[in-house]
């Protein structure tokens, strides 16, 4: 009976000592999570192929495209429990591009002047008109590789001006010209006998409106030009406007006439000398003269050259930073310029943004551009500065509820570094987690009020990425702060994989 119980025994406890031996053997299963760059480089993080038991094991490959930023993966690690490949996915980097251009109006069909695009070929240049000219950009948009600001100017229209007879025929001796929409028109050739007739000046074909020697071409098309014929008796006078505006002047008179006078002309931006007679050959004869009259009993042809001097105007120039002398507050200063001269206006010193233009309530003014207005004597300008950020860098994250504070690798280098609008980021700081055995430095996020964006050294500073906020020192700078962004190294400890 007692061996009996004795084996019972026995047999009872090598049963139990096998079912906990076998299962003791009995592990979580594995699989394999591989990793697809989808065009991209492997620069870091996790191996592109990893063994895993456990979701929490998985360790992040880092990836690097020219030209693209990482926009996640096509699948949600978290719920990954077999094996996976799993896809990059990249977004196209956007190009920010800025279109400039004084004057002109905007067709209402118009693209916009600002556009952010992944491709150059998306670009669309919007459209402006402006009556004898044409817009032409500084850059081939479709070349663009990086965001940028693309520059519009006006050239003027070149037309032809062809000079025919009554009947519509070619004039031996005189040659059709080519001229530039608002430029003078140059010398017209005058006192040509024709038939016992002689040309005493010309106009514009099937209109009543004359043609003087140096007017401005106003017509946006080509025209053609047909003589004023007159007996030989009569003489013409001939006026050189120099790009002036002739005042209803008469172009002939006749022998035997009583006297008559000789208005004076206008022109923008000039102040008007006088008239400068000139003999055929194009000699002087006396000095210029205003309201120029032709006494009675004067015969033979004359001509007359208008004398200009460009105008001079006062310019209040006001900024709301910096200075206009050095180690002195001085927000106001008045300049003089003249008509038709190459603004460069004085330089605002100590501000803290960079200047972009100068500005009042009808124009805007670049450094370089010629001085076209003359509504008025005098005129005010404020400065405009390109928008400045600071980027203040933020050195701890946050990775699976563990705050983790970081330190930038390079300790010379400052926490808070400018940027200007429509400057890329360029080189940003490289920071470690303080726990390296446990986290990886990643990148740079910037939190825009719904998700956090990744910033990399392409990455273009300008308002539509960073809404940032303007600090309380009222020198116009938009703080910014940027996100380090750590992952973790470690994993749980699970018991060995046998």
């Amino acid at each position: 009976m007692i061996k009996r119980f004795l084996s019972l025994t026995l047999s009872l406890t090598l049963c139990f000592l096998a079912l906990f031996t076998f299962s003791g053997c009995i592990t979580s299963p594995k699989f394999t999570v591989t990793f697809d760059a989808n065009g991209g480089e492997h620069v870091g993080g996790g191996s592109l192929v990893q063994v895993i038991t456990e979701v929490s094991q998985i360790v992040e490959p880092k990836f690097e495209k020219d030209g693209y930023v990482f926009n996640g993966w096509d699948t949600d690690l978290s719920k990954v429990n077999a094996d996976t490949t799993i896809t990059a996915i990249w977004e196209k980097e956007k190009l920010v591009v800025n279109f400039v251009v004084n004057g002109g109006v905007k067709a209402p069909d118009s693209a916009e002047d600002c556009q952010s695009v992944t491709s150059a070929q998306d670009l669309v240049a919007p459209t402006y008109v402006r009556e004898g000219y044409d817009l032409v950009w500084d850059t081939d948009i479709q070349t663009i590789t990086q965001s940028c600001t693309v520059k519009g100017s006006w050239v003027a229209k070149k037309y032809n001006l062809l000079f025919r007879d009554l009947n519509d025929n070619a004039i031996d001796g005189i040659d059709d010209k080519e001229v530039v929409f608002d430029q003078p028109i140059g010398t017209l050739d005058l006192g040509k006998i024709i038939d016992g007739k002689k040309i005493i000046g010309w106009k514009i074909k099937d209109t009543q409106e004359n043609l003087i020697s140096g007017q401005s071409w106003t017509y946006a098309s080509d025209k053609t030009a047909v003589p004023i014929m007159a007996n030989l008796s009569t003489y013409f006078i001939d006026y050189n406007l120099d790009n002036g505006e002739h005042q209803g002047n008469p172009i002939s008179y006749e022998e035997g006439h009583d006297g008559f006078a000789i208005n004076d002309p206008t022109k923008k931006g000039h102040i008007f000398i006088g008239w400068q007679e000139t003999d055929e050959l194009g000699n002087d004869i006396g000095e210029p003269k205003k309201n120029v009259i032709i006494e009675k009993g004067t015969t033979g042809d004359k001509y007359y050259t208008a004398i200009w001097q460009s105008k001079t105007y006062s310019v209040t120039l006001i900024t709301d930073y910096g200075t206009f002398v050095s180690g002195q507050v001085v927000k106001e200063k008045t300049v003089q310029i003249s008509y038709g001269n190459t603004v460069n206006f004085d330089q605002v010193l100590d501000a803290p943004n960079a200047f972009k233009y100068w500005e009042n309530s009808s124009y805007t003014l670049e450094n370089g551009a010629k001085w076209e207005l003359d509504e008025s004597d005098t005129y005010t300008f404020k400065a405009v500065f390109v928008k400045r950020y600071a980027f203040n860098l933020i050195m701890e994250c946050t990775v699976r509820n563990k705050a983790v504070v970081s330190k930038l690798n390079d300790q010379n280098a400052q926490t808070r570094f400018y940027r200007t609008e429509d400057q890329e980021m360029g080189n940003l700081p490289t920071y470690t987690p303080l726990d390296t055995q446990e986290y990886s430095a990643s990148n740079w996020k910037y939190f825009n009020g719904e998700k956090y964006l990744s910033i990399t050294e392409s990455t273009v500073v300008n308002a539509t990425t960073f809404n940032g906020y303007v600090d309380d020192d009222l020198d116009g700078i938009i703080e910014v702060d940027l996100h380090a962004w750590c992952r973790a190294n470690w994993t749980p400890d699970y018991p060995p994989i046998t």
